[in-house]
């Protein structure tokens, strides 16, 4: 075979092994699952905390957060699509006031052979941390009615593990008095995410 050739023959053979920039492997199942309980458990301990959010009578009688089991096929490698308008956006809460947030762009991820897409959001109180509010099709059935949120810290690189086992509820689940953005429009999905928190204190 001529070297031109084989030249060629190599660069198509790499060319077709090689992911594409945006694609890349999450960690390793027992990874995500041994962080995410240990998530959880320091979760359920902060309940237990003069920080909780339960009113006294639920924190007298709480034992765990109830959670999804750990779904792996709600993890998904995603990479950021910087928002291109960074206005200020008044998003509306469970108290009837508006709090702003900064659009920071959209993450898009393939389930059950469609393309899905979340706003990401961060807040202007000096909080780095992104800001990710969705409801989907488990709203106010098995989860909370207005839905729930994930956080994640920024990266260098915008790529993000999203994974939905990670979702929780707003604090005004447990007590009225906080005030909890709503998840807008665009962030409301279709798809069911039997993942992450279930709504408090329903069977």
């Amino acid at each position: 075979m001529r070297p031109a050739l084989s030249l060629v023959l190599w660069f198509a053979f790499l060319a077709a092994c090689t992911p594409p920039p945006d694609t890349f492997p999450l960690p390793p199942l027992s990874e995500r699952t041994e962080a995410w309980q240990a998530w959880r458990a320091a979760k359920d301990s902060l309940f237990r905390t003069d920080e909780s959010p339960l009113l006294p009578a639920q924190k007298a009688e709480f034992e765990t957060l109830d959670f999804f089991p750990y779904d792996s096929s709600l993890a998904f490698a995603v990479t950021l699509a910087p928002a291109l308008e960074r206005d200020t956006l008044r998003m509306a809460t469970s108290t009837g006031e508006a709090r702003d947030y900064v659009p920071f762009g959209t993450f898009s991820f393939p389930f059950e052979g469609r393309t899905h897409r979340l706003a990401i959001f961060q807040p202007l109180d000096g909080d780095m941390r992104l800001f990710l509010p969705f409801a989907d099709a488990t709203s106010g059935r098995t989860t909370y009615a207005a839905g729930r949120y994930v956080d994640l810290d920024p990266t260098a690189d915008g790529r993000y593990v999203l994974d939905f086992n990670y979702a929780y509820n707003p604090y005004c689940v447990y007590n009225p008095i906080y005030s909890c953005p709503l998840p807008p429009p665009e962030n409301r999905l279709a798809m069911p995410v039997r993942a992450g928190e279930r709504n408090f204190g329903k069977p």
